[in-house]
């Protein structure tokens, strides 16, 4: 063998033995850092729930409907657009931690009116695109259960209701005995629902959902939690959420802000080609470089 191949091969395993150290190093590094840096007794780690607005059995979802534009590769957004928290207090969507300017995205995989009760199977959550995964299919349930809503429920045989067939979901809501009225608020376009609760140790969850009667969808959600954690360090979260819609703009803003300047563009550009104004200026300024020539 060559004496240049030999010192070629030589210094190619210095190189890639230095690399591979340096990867080591630096993970051993981080690791020790993030052990020192955080433990369990200190950290708390929420998961972002729904509370129990409503009966998820199956008996009872099998008796609702959902908006007619869910249907599959239907995709609804939700924006955090604002987040606070201490350095010790997370808040989990499935596996995921949640940050500022994250996005929720239900996907429907499937029709729901196919499969009513088993929601987990046909709308899926995702945190940036990456799938949230839940421990089980109750709190998948619940997790989709504070982004939509259902619009319309057979109330066939419920004892707090008489036999009047499908109605309004929010109706039912609002009239039911079986509703606690005291944490929900109705108004002609959207219904809020309030939740507040205080524990022994001065632990304080407040939540506030506004649904969009029309399609059930969540419009906005306001979470806030103070905590005092096993050491006595107290720890907390303030966070919103928005729905997004056409454009990413959030539900509040007509799509017309983006449509209008296009619609008066094309039809600028249209008339201009009709009238050939783009080859008059040409004209024109060829006639100004001749002025100017003699």
């Amino acid at each position: 063998m060559k004496k240049k191949t030999i010192v070629g091969i030589f210094f190619a395993v210095i190189f890639l033995s230095l690399t591979f150290f340096n990867s080591w190093s630096n993970a051993a590094v981080y690791d020790e850092a993030t052990r020192d840096k955080i433990t369990p007794m200190r950290e708390i780690v929420r998961p972002f729930t729904a509370p129990s607005i409503m009966n998820d059995t199956g008996d009872f979802l099998s008796r609702v409907a959902y908006d007619s534009s869910l249907v599959s590769d239907k995709r609804i957004k939700w924006k955090i657009v604002g987040y606070e928290k201490t350095s010790n207090f997370h808040i989990t969507e499935g596996d995921k931690k949640l940050k500022a300017n994250d996005k929720i995205i239900i996907t429907i995989g499937a029709n729901p009116q196919l499969q009513l009760p088993d929601v987990h199977s046909w709308c899926l959550v995702y945190v940036n695109d990456v799938m949230a995964r839940y421990h089980s299919n109750e709190d998948h349930r619940l997790a989709v259960f504070k982004y939509i809503q259902p619009t319309r429920i057979n109330v066939t045989g419920f004892t707090d209701i008489y036999e009047i067939g499908f109605i309004d979901f929010f109706e039912y809501l609002e009239r039911s005995t079986a509703v606690d009225q005291s944490m929900w608020t109705f108004e002609d376009k959207v219904a809020i629902y309030n939740y507040t609760l205080i524990t022994e140790n001065n632990n304080v969850t407040k939540i506030q959902l506004t649904f969009d009667k029309k399609s059930g969808f969540l419009n906005e959600m306001d979470y806030r939690v103070s905590y005092i954690n096993g050491t006595g360090d107290p720890a907390g979260v303030n966070i919103s959420l928005i729905r997004l819609h056409g454009w990413g703009l959030q539900y509040n803003i007509s799509t017309w802000l983006i449509w209008t300047p296009i619609i008066m563009l094309t039809v600028g550009l249209i008339v201009a080609i009709r009238m050939r104004l783009f080859q008059r200026y040409r004209l024109h300024r060829e006639a100004k470089k001749l002025a100017k020539r003699e």
